[in-house]
């Protein structure tokens, strides 16, 4: 009970080699957090020897400036298709905005929850039917069409959805598929007049909506005043 409040590496640094006993627990324990976002360099080491794939339930994995290249060094040492007991992966920054990943998540079984943070770009992503929360970050002065990218993504199941860059035709297409969300997060930056009225009007035109209990919308425009 103690090590579920625990990340992977606290749990490791106090009680390992301490007992035959906790030694035996540790190795057994199925519900580690791995959390590699600004970890010391001597901590990732450790949970990479000591900790099994199998025994990972949520990973953290990011190229931050005080952790630079540390995707590359994981995928070195490990597949992401080896972590089949994985609940929830957080990826912030890769180097290559989390792309060697992606297209194998849909051997992720049991994924529920996937959080990006990109710099660049977003590749196309690939997910299973169990995928219940979607956080999608995309810093504000990047436009992307986002269409390709989430094509592949099983909405079926998705109850929370956070959405950076977001267009009327998106939300049209998650609208039809994600019959089951309850709270939404969505970004607009509109140049054209003519997608804040599709915006205003997107209701009339949904055949379904899911039933939100929770709804935060951030509208940014730039648009040019006409007589």
């Amino acid at each position: 009970m103690i090590f579920d409040y625990l990340w992977a590496h606290e749990i490791l640094h106090a009680f390992l080699n301490i007992t035959d006993y906790l030694d035996r627990l540790l190795s057994n324990y199925k519900n580690y957090m791995i959390n590699f976002e600004s970890i010391r360099k001597s901590y990732f080491d450790l949970i990479c020897h000591y900790i099994r794939p199998d025994q990972v339930i949520s990973l953290i994995l990011s190229d931050k400036l005080d952790t630079p290249s540390q995707s590359e060094l994981f995928r070195l040492m490990f597949s992401i298709t080896q972590f089949t007991g994985l609940r929830a992966l957080k990826l912030i920054e890769l180097d290559d905005d989390g792309e060697s990943f992606f297209s194998d998540l849909y051997k992720l079984q049991h994924l529920v929850s996937l959080e990006i943070s990109v710099k660049f770009f977003l590749p196309l992503i690939t997910t299973t039917p169990s995928l219940q929360r979607l956080i999608i970050n995309i810093p504000s002065n990047l436009r992307l069409n986002l269409d390709p990218s989430i094509a592949r993504i099983r909405f079926e199941h998705l109850r929370e959805l956070s959405l950076s860059n977001c267009s009327c035709t998106q939300l049209k297409q998650i609208f039809r598929q994600a019959t089951r969300l309850t709270s939404l997060k969505i970004s607009f930056t509109f140049i054209d007049p003519k997608e804040i009225n599709a915006l205003a009007n997107l209701h009339h035109k949904q055949s379904t909506t899911p039933v939100l209990t929770s709804l935060s919308l951030d509208i940014t425009a730039y648009c040019e005043h006409r007589d």
